[in-house]
């Protein structure tokens, strides 16, 4: 075989390592204090000691209840409430969906425009 028939895949000289650097000393930082508190406690945070059942909890807010008696609420606003609570009475629905409420919109003579 001759050297021009035959063809040698060419070898590709690899590029020398890199060496590595050696990472600088970290800097003596102080040590991060240790949780302590209550809420670190209940939000479960590293260190935090654990909560003590003597104490009393908070109780959780409660939803703000509805506008007083003696606030003008707009008929339409009170027309449609009712319409809901008849049907929710009616069919036994605590949670009407969209379409049952888009029937009883349709019921008080609503349309699309």
């Amino acid at each position: 075989m001759s050297s021009a028939t035959a063809t040698r895949p060419r070898r590709v000289k690899k590029a020398p390592k890199a060496t590595k650097r050696k990472k600088p000393a970290p800097a003596q930082n102080p040590p991060k204090p240790v949780a302590t508190d209550k809420t670190a406690a209940r939000k479960g945070k590293p260190g935090a000691p654990p909560p003590d059942p003597n104490v009393a909890r908070p109780k959780p807010k409660m939803r703000s209840s509805p506008p007083p008696v003696d606030l003008e609420i707009d008929p339409d606003v009170l027309e449609f409430i009712k319409a809901i609570d008849d049907y929710r009475a009616t069919h036994d629905r605590p949670f009407p969906t969209w379409s049952e409420v888009l029937y009883v919109l349709k019921r008080l003579g609503y349309r699309k425009v």
